[in-house]
């Protein structure tokens, strides 16, 4: 969920009712952009990957079926074991999800989309899923990176080496990507 200025650091002095005040608490600071190029980078990256995955659009909720027959269903909650996420654990920071990017029919080279989520202070070691017949997991996002290295355009992203596991560093978000391997 992004509001206007968020993309230049715009605070409003933490005042979430401006609607109705017409000063500089809500007005929009347009310079603001230029002196925070590397946060309006990261959300024209952000928004891109929405656009470029239909399944980060959707209007319907996620009901944890298979949906389309391909034996992968929409959405997937894991822990990072891959087992059940300890939702009653107010200790676990740590929550990873799986999307069936093919669900809505696109064909865009990509079949899952692997989002790691960790909000604790420590790396954390993820086991992966199986990303499908002839695929590997490929590093789109990683939040931990400095920027240039932390959204990475489409066919640029990198291999996952082992395949089977991510070191997620702390307070980051990680997407993955299941898909046939870059040629070289």
């Amino acid at each position: 969920m992004i509001l206007g200025g968020d993309e230049f650091a715009r605070t409003q002095q933490g005042n979430n009712n401006a609607y109705c005040q017409d000063n500089e608490t809500s007005w929009f600071d347009w310079n603001a952009a230029a002196s925070h190029q590397d946060l309006t980078e990261f959300f024209r990256k952000a928004i891109a990957l929405t656009q470029r995955f239909p399944i980060l659009q959707r209007r319907k909720f996620y009901l944890g079926k298979d949906l389309d027959a391909d034996g992968v269903a929409d959405l997937t909650w894991y822990a990072g074991d891959l087992g059940i996420p300890r939702w009653q654990d107010m200790n676990a920071r740590t929550v990873c999800m799986q999307l069936d990017a093919c669900e809505d029919g696109t064909n865009n080279g990509v079949d899952r989309l692997f989002l790691i989520l960790n909000g604790h202070y420590e790396p954390q070691w993820i086991k992966l899923p199986q990303p499908g017949a002839n695929r590997g997991w490929h590093r789109s996002i990683d939040t931990s990176l400095p920027l240039g290295e932390d959204f990475l355009e489409a066919g640029q992203e990198i291999a996952i080496d082992p395949a089977d596991l991510y070191i997620v560093n702390p307070r980051s978000t990680v997407v993955l990507l299941a898909q046939q391997p870059n040629p070289v």
